[in-house]
């Protein structure tokens, strides 16, 4: 073979290389929230007591308490071409029994959605970045009914192709819709004083401090913490670019939240530490954490499945599972009936995230489910969440367990 002939090979070679290993980068413009309406649905647009919507304070701001605008209806929030735009959206609710007065002492969530995604960088395909920061403001009230969840409808405008699609505008437009909701367990908070010899001192949640004593330190010190989930409705939206003539469709999910120390820290434009689908939040406090996604492709492969299997190493049922790929998966669910036909029971309280979120390759995972079951046979089923709230629900196994 002559030196030549050895130099086109090589060329073509590193040609083809580039072509497999291309990474579409996106560009964007802003990230908005609008919160909806408050459940539990007492009436067709659903009510918690003293229910309040408000636009402000501007972007990146920390003063919470003092928006320019308060409502009493969640569909005249800032949004998209109104009013303002890159401001604080919140919902708060009950009546303030603490130092503070009105609005400011209230409860609720606040969402405030970055100006510029990654500016002057863009995000690249299954790459993380930052959507926005979410705060709970915990304060002490009283309310008849309480806020269970509200869904935040986010809006990303101004999105852009990779420069080397055939068009920079997407199909439909350049602006995506999609919506998560946050769940509120508002939690009893024990009088003052409690000198943590009864039950009833316990506390729900905790952070690496003393659930049984809470007015200790961390995390329970104001009293019992409160805790916000996140998760995903069904994704509707989603834009489609056209790379020398063919058309791939994408869609941005939610990687999850990473908490801050600090409210009034910034976030980062790219995530540094665990994602989590829910915050434990102090009482008498402002708690605020970093919400981030990604771009990824509607047509992914999803989970692929090794195997799963469930035995009993004699306390419990350990649960058993291993994934040659992951592509767009969030995260696992695990649930167990005493019949193959029988209502299912889940058996986490968070979703058990995915090892290699954003990968193709696969991982393993285990979880010891230690209830305390009467002999028998009993049926556990495997679910695959992805980036859109969609969700596969693997064929159940089983196994038997000696009391």
């Amino acid at each position: 073979m002559t030196k030549q002939l050895l130099i086109i090979l090589f060329a073509l070679i590193i040609t083809s290389l580039v072509v497999v290993g291309a990474v579409y980068a996106f560009a964007m413009g802003n990230v908005d929230g609008q919160w909806s309406h408050i459940e539990p649905e007492i009436d067709v647009w659903g009510s918690a007591t003293n229910d309040t919507w408000a636009s402000g304070p501007p972007s990146e701001s920390t003063d919470f308490d003092h928006p320019e605008f308060i409502y009493f209806s969640y569909q005249l929030q800032s949004w998209y071409g109104l009013i303002l735009y890159d401001d604080w959206n919140q919902v708060r609710y009950g009546e303030p029994t603490g130092s503070e007065s009105d609005f400011a002492g209230q409860s609720g969530f606040g969402f405030d959605g970055v100006n510029n995604v990654i500016d002057p960088l863009s995000p690249y395909l299954d790459s993380p970045f930052l959507l926005g920061k979410f705060c709970h403001f915990n304060n002490p009230i009283e309310a008849d009914d309480e806020m269970e969840w509200v869904d935040l409808d986010i809006r990303v405008d101004d999105i852009q192709c990779d420069p080397v699609a055939d068009n920079l505008t997407p199909s439909p437009d350049g602006i995506l819709d999609f919506t998560y909701r946050f769940t509120l367990d508002e939690t009893t908070n024990n009088p003052a004083g409690v000198d943590c010899t009864g039950d009833y001192a316990f506390c729900p949640y905790a952070n690496g401090t003393d659930t049984y004593c809470p007015y200790q330190s961390g995390v329970n010190s104001n009293g019992c913490a409160d805790r916000v989930d996140i998760g995903a409705l069904p994704l509707t939206d989603s834009f489609t670019c056209f790379y020398d003539g063919a058309s791939t469709e994408y869609k941005i999910g939610v990687l999850g939240l990473i908490p801050l120390r600090d409210p009034i820290e910034s976030c980062p434009s790219t995530p540094s530490g665990d994602y989590a689908y829910s915050i434990v939040s102090r009482e008498e406090a402002d708690n605020c954490a970093c919400l981030y996604g990604v771009v990824t492709e509607v047509s992914g492969t999803g989970v692929r499945l090794i195997n799963f299997s469930a035995f009993f190493p004699g306390v419990g049922i350990e649960l058993a599972w291993e994934t040659a790929s992951e592509v767009d998966n969030l995260g696992f669910n695990l649930y167990r009936s005493s019949s193959p036909i029988g209502m299912k029971v889940k058996l986490n309280e968070s979703m058990i995230p995915s090892q290699v979120i954003g990968s193709t390759s696969g991982a393993s995972y285990s979880y010891l489910n230690e209830d305390l079951l009467a002999a028998g046979k009993y049926y556990y089923w495997l679910e695959s969440i992805d980036l859109s709230g969609s969700s596969e629900l693997y064929e159940p196994v089983e196994v038997f367990s000696f009391k």
